[in-house]
C-alpha cells in the first residue's frame, strides 16, 4: 500500500477498519488519485524547455511557432567516427549529429532535440529582443555562450552585414540554423553573410 493510501485509510472510522474489501477498495481509489496527481505534478517538468524531449518539445514548438521539420532536407550533418581520418565533407564525433532511425541515411529533415531546443530558446528570446546590436549580442550569448560560441557583427553600411561565429566546435546543425535564417534577426532589406571560424 502506498504512503498516500495508507495515510488516508487510517482516517476511516473504526467501524470500517475491519472490513477488508471496503478498505481495499478505498486504498485502490486513493492510489489511482495519487497516481493522477503525480502525473499532473510532473507536467511542469516534462514541458519545461530545459528538460522536454521528443513529443513534449514538439508541443512547445507548436506553441512557440517553430516546427521541428527542416524546409529542405540537408546532407552532411551526421558524424563519422574520426574527423581526422574521415573523407572530406564528413564530420567528426564532436561536430556531427546522431542520426534518428526514422531519417534517411544521408539527409536530415528533422532537427534533433539538442539543436531544436536551442532554436526554440533563441526564438523565445528574439521575440523579446529590442532590435539593437547590444541586445542581439546578449540574446546570442544567453543561448550559445555555454557552447563556447562567440558572435561578432560587422555592418558594412551598404545594406549588408557579416555575422562571424567563433568557437572550438561549431555543430553543423547550429550552422544550418543560422544560415537558414530560422532566427528572426535579419533586418528588412539587409543581406546577412555568416562566417564560421573554428579556433
Amino acid at each position: 500500500m502506498s504512503y498516500l493510501a495508507s495515510y488516508y485509510t487510517k482516517l476511516i472510522t473504526s467501524q470500517y477498519q475491519n472490513s477488508p474489501k471496503f478498505m481495499s477498495w478505498c486504498a485502490s481509489l486513493i492510489a489511482a488519485q495519487g497516481d493522477a496527481s503525480a502525473v499532473a505534478d510532473s507536467m511542469n517538468v516534462a514541458f519545461d524547455i530545459d528538460y522536454a524531449v521528443g513529443p513534449q518539445l514538439d508541443t512547445l514548438g507548436v506553441l512557440i511557432g517553430l516546427p521541428r521539420g527542416i524546409k529542405i532536407p540537408i546532407s552532411g550533418l551526421f558524424f563519422s567516427w574520426d574527423n581526422v581520418s574521415s573523407p572530406p565533407g564528413q564530420l567528426g564525433w564532436s561536430d556531427g549529429s546522431w542520426r534518428d532511425p526514422s531519417e534517411a541515411s544521408t539527409q536530415m529533415s528533422i532537427l534533433p532535440d539538442d539543436a531544436y531546443r536551442q532554436l526554440l530558446k533563441y526564438k523565445i528570446l528574439t521575440n523579446a529582443w529590442d532590435g539593437t546590436l547590444p541586445g542581439l549580442y546578449e540574446t546570442f550569448d544567453a543561448i550559445f555562450a555555454s557552447d563556447g560560441l562567440i558572435l561578432s557583427i560587422q555592418d558594412n553600411q551598404n545594406m549588408s552585414m557579416v555575422f562571424t561565429v567563433t568557437g572550438h566546435v561549431i555543430p553543423a546543425t547550429t550552422q544550418y540554423i543560422l544560415q537558414g535564417n530560422y532566427l528572426p534577426v535579419k533586418p528588412a532589406g539587409v543581406s546577412i553573410t555568416y562566417v564560421f571560424v573554428t579556433t
